[in-house]
């Protein structure tokens, strides 16, 4: 997760499909409170990324070359044994609306409020009225008178 990966990419690591996954969060307490302790770390990748792709920061490498000494020969990292590398970075061509679209799959992001509309006091359904025009505008100015007289009380 902290680099961008979901739960369920995680299956894939381990191999196991999202089924069992979801298993071992309700088997193991301790599984369960890796995710939690992991979500964060997901949320912090994309929103990173957003800001670099708003600010314009999103690099992406163009060349790279291992780092040669004086005899010409390549750089060796000694705890790796990997070579060394310079890198030549761009700007990368970021597509927003994917990384949008990722964002409202992974974090659950939403662009409106989902509303629930109760029924009445009683637990009925909500009344509905289909008024002519002329009742409609009465209506809406009593409302309109009642609604200035609280305001003044």
């Amino acid at each position: 997760m902290r680099n961008g990966n979901s739960l369920i990419a995680f299956g894939a690591v381990v191999h196991v499909c999202k089924d069992t996954l979801y298993r071992w969060l309700e088997k193991y307490p301790e599984f369960l409170d890796a995710r939690k302790k992991g979500e964060p770390f997901l949320h912090k990748f994309y929103e990173d990324m957003g800001k670099m792709i708003a600010t314009g920061q999103l690099r992406r490498v163009v060349k790279e070359e291992p780092i040669l000494n004086s005899q010409g020969e390549a750089v060796v990292d000694l705890a790796t044994r990997k070579p060394l590398m310079r890198y030549e970075y761009a700007p990368a061509n970021a597509n927003s609306t994917a990384w949008i679209f990722l964002c409202k799959n992974l974090l659950n992001w939403r662009d409106k409020k989902d509303v629930t509309l109760a029924g009445d006091d009683e637990g009925g359904p909500i009344k509905v009225e289909n008024l002519p025009d002329m009742e409609l505008k009465a209506k809406i100015k009593e409302l309109a008178v009642q609604i200035a007289s609280q305001k003044n009380d």
